[in-house]
């Protein structure tokens, strides 16, 4: 019995390991060449710099796309929303395309070969963990809790254990697959 508890502490520990080991670490600073201007990218920082002047920007995750918005060295502002395959944006009132790197070009570094890493649903991950890791290393107290508890003096057959703990292992791959993708 001892023995059991071990191997499901050892299995939720895995399982809370990858949980938390499989964050992406944020890249350092990069650059993209754009109509012959080489810009710096710093993502954790929220800078872009074209070598002459370094800008401000925010990005916000949506469900279906993103919100990206660039402030200016004097203040002034350029947002840019993007939904599927369709996108829309604008401009403060003191805006001046003319007087520093545009907004569409700024828009285009920013989102060239990468956009916003979309949010994973933590609930639903750490929830898939805990029941996957239980049915699979207690497959029999899974099954009396979900059936057993109905009957008097039943038994799973091995059938029934198996099934239990195949379902624990595919709900602990879709917990780990979440987490990469």
């Amino acid at each position: 019995m001892k023995q059991r508890w071990i191997k499901t502490g050892l299995l939720l520990l895995v399982c809370w390991m990858l949980l938390v080991g499989c964050k992406k670490a944020e890249p350092g600073p990069y650059t993209v060449e754009k109509n012959g201007v080489v810009y710096t990218i710093d993502m954790e920082q929220g800078t872009v710099s074209d070598g002459k002047e370094t800008y401000h920007f925010t990005f916000s995750s949506k469900a279906n796309g993103y919100r990206l918005e660039i402030v200016y060295p004097d203040g002034s502002t350029y947002w840019w929303e993007q939904a599927d395959n369709m996108g829309y944006g604008g401009w403060s009132e003191d805006y001046d395309e003319t007087k520093y790197a545009s907004g569409w070009d700024l828009e285009d570094v920013l989102t060239e070969g990468r956009k916003p890493a979309k949010e994973k649903n933590v609930v639903l991950i750490l929830l898939l963990l805990i029941v996957g890791g239980l049915h699979t290393a207690k497959p029999d107290a899974m099954w009396y809790l979900q059936y057993g508890w109905k009957f008097q003096d039943a038994k799973p057959s091995e059938e029934a254990l198996m099934v239990n703990r195949l379902g624990g292992v595919l709900a602990l791959v879709v917990a780990v697959l979440l987490l990469l993708l």
